[in-house]
């Protein structure tokens, strides 16, 4: 999901046999709410953006998507049409088109 461009906020981790977490009455009520309370407060405090992994992928794929001979593929026209070049991360891309999340 990162390499599409989602930045995750949180891993919920849950067994679905043995224990049943997702039929727990406790995990519903009190571990969903917390992570829920994680996603939220990453969220409103900007700790919320682009990691490590993706923005060392955005710096790749901008500099094989750049070279002279590849300006003719879709990709690299994709990335041109959308400015993506003139950025030099991913977390400047996200703030420059979300602002900061």
């Amino acid at each position: 999901m990162e390499a599409w461009g989602l930045c995750i906020p949180a891993e919920v981790c849950c067994t679905v046999n043995k224990p049943p977490m997702l039929d727990s009455d406790y995990f519903a009520a009190v571990t969903i709410k917390n992570y829920a309370n994680t996603i939220i407060s990453k969220c409103q405090s900007g700790l919320l953006g682009a990691s490590l992994a993706q923005e060392r992928m955005f710096k790749t794929l901008k500099a094989a998507y750049s070279g002279q001979q590849l300006l003719e593929d879709a990709e690299s026209q994709f990335w041109l049409k959308n400015g993506y070049f003139d950025f030099g991360g991913f977390q400047e891309l996200l703030d420059s088109k979300y602002g900061r999340l």
